[in-house]
């Protein structure tokens, strides 16, 4: 089988050092893991153009954004859904890898940012105070100012450790889901046996940590 469809160059790996700023980490790397997990769903049929068979894939992204590739073959005897399918997802993954990429890259930038949301807020606070004067408020004046300026900055840092731990919750369990749906997929046969034992282990390891998160977590919840 033969494309028809040109090819989208992307890289398949974006990669650089951590971004750090007011104590909030920003993972820079794309890998495999992380466009399977961005994957919702993969569906294909074949379909008449000009007259001739096609494959028609659509890839649903987790937040509903779609992927279309198709592919056909130059002889319609040769036609086959399955490989053209498989044609369609090898094409399917090196867009997300870039699309990815490029949202990686825009948090990158976001975080050198010099003021943050956290910054705007604490910039505002302190305006607020030097207007009025600390003294001339009741500290619940204070505290529900504070609140009010918060709930129209946002705020871009976890305040507590317990809300990072259920922000590193979230974040390893979307991972694990990920790789979980990377080893049970036909790419996993892609890798070398000695890569398939470490991920495997990866993905022990990544459970392990998951529950402990969720044991801590269940106790924030208690003591509270």
């Amino acid at each position: 089988m033969s494309e028809e469809t040109s090819d989208t160059s992307a890289s398949n790996e974006v990669e650089s050092n951590e971004v750090g700023h007011n104590s909030c980490t920003l993972r820079t790397k794309t890998t495999t893991v992380d466009v399977m997990a961005a994957i919702k769903s993969i569906e294909s049929k074949t379909i008449y153009l000009v007259g001739k068979k096609h494959t028609l894939t659509v890839a649903t992204m987790k937040n509903g954004f779609t992927v279309v590739e198709t592919s056909s073959c130059v002889n319609a005897s040769e036609y086959d859904q399955a490989l053209g399918e498989e044609i369609n997802t090898r094409k399917i993954v090196s867009k997300v890898f870039f699309l990815l990429g490029y949202e990686l890259q825009t948090q990158t930038f976001e975080a050198k940012d010099p003021l943050t949301k956290r910054d705007s807020i604490i910039s505002v606070q302190n305006t607020l105070l030097s207007a009025v004067g600390s003294d001339s408020l009741t500290d619940k004046e204070l505290m529900d100012a504070i609140e009010i300026l918060s709930s129209i900055f946002g705020d871009s840092c976890e305040s507590t450790y317990q809300d990072r731990a259920r922000s590193e919750e979230e974040r390893v369990s979307s991972d694990l889901a990920g790789l979980d749906s990377f080893i049970n997929s036909d790419y996993f046969s892609d890798v070398t046996a000695v890569e398939q034992l470490r991920l495997v282990s990866q993905h022990k390891a990544m459970k392990t940590y998951v529950s402990i998160l969720r044991v801590r977590i269940a106790n924030f919840t208690v003591s509270q």
